[in-house]
């Protein structure tokens, strides 16, 4: 993967103040194609429940910094 100027620039500002910085794979979807509208709204929906459980259980784990 190629890094442009730019994301060097910010990994090096942010590792100066002491921030840490974490690139995830992110992984394709299991479907690449959904038969009818309704089948990919389902799919959204599930994408955004496992989203807001994910910020949920981040913020469960930050020790109630409210920043977090």
């Amino acid at each position: 993967m190629k890094r442009s100027f730019r994301d060097v620039k910010y990994a090096k500002a942010n590792y100066a103040l002491g921030l840490v910085f974490c690139a995830c794979f992110v992984q394709e979807p299991c479907e690449d194609h959904w038969g009818t509208g309704l089948d990919a709204m389902e799919d959204a929906l599930k994408l955004e429940r496992y989203v807001y459980q994910s910020l949920l259980d981040l913020h469960n784990t930050s020790d109630n910094d409210p920043q977090v």
